[in-house]
């Protein structure tokens, strides 16, 4: 059926590029492509998927925001179409 559609829960979406993935933690950053300059934390439980996940740092992705008591983070991570 494909990932969930993004902000369809009401949460806000952002463009960014993934920066980096610590594949041993699974968490990584990315930055946001709205001109903020914030980067936003995610791990890789944000990709829609089942088994090992994985997304290379320069993806250009679109992801729900959620802010939480350790600050903003991202979920429901999705590559742009024509991204590998």
């Amino acid at each position: 059926d494909g990932p969930p559609l993004l902000g369809k829960n009401g949460l806000p979406v952002a463009n960014g590029v993934i920066q980096w993935v610590d594949y041993t933690t699974g968490n990584g950053m990315i930055h946001r492509g709205d001109g903020s300059g914030m980067d936003v934390f995610f791990n890789f439980t944000a990709i829609p998927g089942e088994g090992y996940r994985t997304i290379k740092p320069g993806t250009a992705v679109k992801f729900e925001v959620v802010e939480g008591p350790f600050g903003t983070t991202a979920r429901n991570v999705q590559r742009v179409d024509g991204d590998a």
